[in-house]
């Protein structure tokens, strides 16, 4: 069976109602991706690669629904196709593709205006995407949103040559971010039921997020500090895009003692086929 992306789809926990609502996929080539472990991410018992053999990975953004706030973690990659460039020749070029978020934001009954804050795993391109409507406007797609990144991470891609970098957020999405920028630190809870952990490597500020349920009831929403299952198994999977490999290995170790954890589940916004791999407390789909 191939990788399919991921589709829209709820679980309950506690107070929080999060659903996944897709915006598009990326496809690429396994050993541009891993390529030190292309083996592991061709293991056919993953699903990881689709029907032409190319590493599959869902983008979208999780809404977090509290008692008091609707919130979003990351925004997908929006209205755009970026390519992915490739290190040999031989190798077919990848691509990320978005466009889908508001559409399944509306599928949910919500409008953007209702989105109260954004969340920020950490501020590549595929998870700025919907921050303004298009490239050429400073505009907020969520004009009511307050932003929050993990510390250390704005200030990274405001530096000149990371914002000159293929997966760096436009100016305009950085201007708008930092209009109403809230930096945090692990243990901060920006709302009731969802703490950061902050998980270094893939960036600088790279940051999960705890969502905590009833008793030991919790879920961590994994971020880009694993990009598929495989590293759940194999923390030491290296991501290309990764900026300090060993940081991000070490993040991978600590999140898979965390989510060994009791109770705890796991929700990967890039996994396929469910970006809620325990499957005990999902709720359905909204497909």
């Amino acid at each position: 069976m191939t990788a399919t992306p991921a589709p829209g789809e709820a679980m309950r926990l506690g107070d929080l109602n999060v659903r996944y609502l897709p915006d598009g996929v990326i496809r690429a080539h396994p050993l541009q991706a891993y390529p030190e472990h292309v083996h592991l991410a061709r293991d056919s018992e993953l699903k990881l690669l689709d029907e032409d053999g190319m590493l599959l990975l869902s983008v979208g953004a999780l809404l977090v629904e509290t008692p008091v706030a609707r919130i979003l973690i990351d925004t997908g990659i929006g209205p755009r196709a970026i390519p992915i460039p490739s290190p040999d020749p031989a190798l077919a070029a990848g691509v990320m593709t978005g466009g889908q978020l508001l559409d399944s934001l509306a599928a949910v009954g919500l409008r953007p205006d209702d989105i109260d804050a954004v969340l920020l795993s950490h501020l590549h391109a595929d998870h700025v995407g919907w921050i303004t409507p298009d490239d050429d406007t400073t505009r907020a797609t969520f004009p009511n949103a307050e932003y929050f990144v993990g510390v250390g991470e704005f200030d990274f891609w405001g530096q000149p040559a990371n914002m000159a970098r293929l997966t760096a957020p436009t100016p305009q999405q950085y201007s708008v971010i930092g209009s109403r920028r809230h930096d945090l630190r692990t243990g901060d809870q920006p709302y009731q039921g969802i703490e950061a952990l902050l998980t270094p490597g893939h960036t600088p500020g790279h940051v999960s997020f705890v969502l905590s349920g009833y008793g030991t009831q919790r879920a961590i929403v994994v971020g880009d500090a694993m990009h598929t299952a495989a590293e759940i198994l194999h923390p030491d999977m290296c991501w290309t895009g990764d900026l300090d490999p060993r940081a991000a290995v070490a993040s991978r170790h600590a999140l898979v003692g965390e989510l060994s954890r009791p109770g705890t589940a796991t929700i990967g916004p890039h996994f396929t086929g469910t970006v809620f791999p325990t499957r005990a407390w999902r709720s359905g789909s909204d497909t």
